[in-house]
């Protein structure tokens, strides 16, 4: 290959990339085959831990007991149409992704 030896040449460090990533003389070494590679290992890097998703989860659920139901409603009023049937459709998600987490681990 164009009389680049092995020492100038290795893998993208890309999440699920395998490309070549060829060196130049002089400078930095690269490591990644593209910006987008590298924005990928970048998330991967810092993406939340499965503990902190966790903690992330309950803590949205107790912040959910803490709604007073009347003052929810008054908010509710000025909200337009569109609106109120995406959060009635996330909502229903969240309440079957609980309905089966708890019945999943039922004894």
């Amino acid at each position: 290959m164009s009389g680049v030896s092995t020492e100038d040449r290795s893998v993208c460090l890309g999440p699920t990339c395998e490309k070549t990533v060829e060196q130049r003389q002089g400078g930095r070494r690269a490591w990644y085959c593209s910006r987008a590679c590298q924005q990928a290992a970048y998330r991967q890097r810092r993406a939340p831990t499965e503990q902190h998703l966790r903690q992330l989860v309950v803590d949205q659920l107790d912040r959910v007991q803490l709604v007073d139901v009347d003052q929810l409603r008054e908010q509710l009023d000025g909200v337009d149409a569109e609106t109120l049937r995406r959060i009635h459709q996330h909502l229903n998600t969240i309440r079957r992704l609980l309905a089966d987490l708890i019945e999943v681990h039922e004894p």
